[in-house]
């Protein structure tokens, strides 16, 4: 976990998962640009240890829910911890890793897969995911409500926002 000062007070915390290609620079950007925010960061990488270098040539090495299981234990951990606001986490996934997020936002998933202490995240954000569900959704920027969000060409709803996010509590269609 990466708090963007030193200090004492409790900070929101935003859950990165990487997509198919690992934890990149895009992924390291993103967390500089978070915690410039004063928002911290937990990059989640789940190929490491369980001894991936990458899925780009065998997607099939790693099941399409182990990133959201990641993201859940993660959450589980974080919230403990005294410098988190534990209502003030949020998920956000970058490709696969965005429809892990995706997932990880169902409720039905939640239940069959997410923590026993019944946590949620307090948002899910997805950077092209993958628009291969059927879903409404609604869209929230950490916490604030987007009362304008607009189709995007992939079928997926984007908020033209600073810092563009796609927060989806996603429900089948």
């Amino acid at each position: 976990m990466r708090p963007p000062r030193a200090g004492t007070d409790r900070l929101p915390l935003v859950i990165i998962l990487h997509p198919a290609g690992g934890i990149g620079s895009n992924i390291v950007d993103w967390e500089q640009d978070l915690l410039g925010l004063g928002i911290a960061t937990f990059v989640v990488d789940s190929f490491s240890g369980r001894g991936i270098v990458n899925l780009l040539n065998n997607r099939g090495e790693l099941g399409l829910l182990a990133q959201s299981e990641d993201a859940y234990r993660a959450l589980a951990l974080l919230q403990k911890h005294p410098r988190i606001d534990s209502t003030r986490v949020v998920l956000m996934g970058f490709s696969r890793g965005g429809k892990a997020a995706l997932y990880a936002s169902l409720k039905r998933w939640q239940r069959m897969h997410g923590p026993a202490t019944n946590a949620e995240f307090a948002g899910y954000i997805a950077f092209y995911p993958g628009c291969d569900v059927t879903c409404t959704v609604r869209v929230t920027i950490l916490g604030h409500l987007c009362r304008r969000p607009r189709p995007h060409k992939s079928g997926c709803v984007l908020a033209a926002l600073p810092y563009i996010a796609l927060y989806p509590r996603l429900q089948p269609g």
